[in-house]
């Protein structure tokens, strides 16, 4: 699980996600199970993905008008436990992809200030 605030409203940051050019990496051949307007995003990995995976990215608002975005992400490594490791040690493990994207997901929108 990893988690951001984001100075934008759920609106915009559920818009950004939905959009198919910016999925991020680990979605990658994936399927939207479950999608919630402006709430959550809910997906699975198909059969043809590298690695199996499912997660939920949810958009809670404040009472300051930005958006708490939780992503929580489970995934079987290929090569189980070796393959995890070899993927963090070349920067490509799913948990670290997915805290980039959340920071690009800030970077996004604190640039739009």
């Amino acid at each position: 699980e990893a988690a951001v605030e984001v100075d934008a409203s759920p609106a915009s940051v559920f818009q950004y996600w939905k959009a198919a050019d910016l999925m991020p990496p680990f979605m990658g051949r994936a399927d939207v199970t479950e999608q919630r307007e402006n709430e959550m995003i809910r997906w699975t990995s198909t059969a043809t993905a590298p690695v199996q995976h499912q997660g939920c990215v949810r958009f809670v608002p404040d009472a300051n008008g930005h958006t708490h975005v939780e992503l929580e992400l489970t995934y079987k490594p290929p090569g189980g436990s070796l393959g995890l490791g070899v993927a963090a040690l070349l920067g490509v493990s799913p948990k670290q992809q997915m805290a980039q994207y959340l920071v690009q997901c800030k970077i996004h929108f604190d640039a739009k200030r």
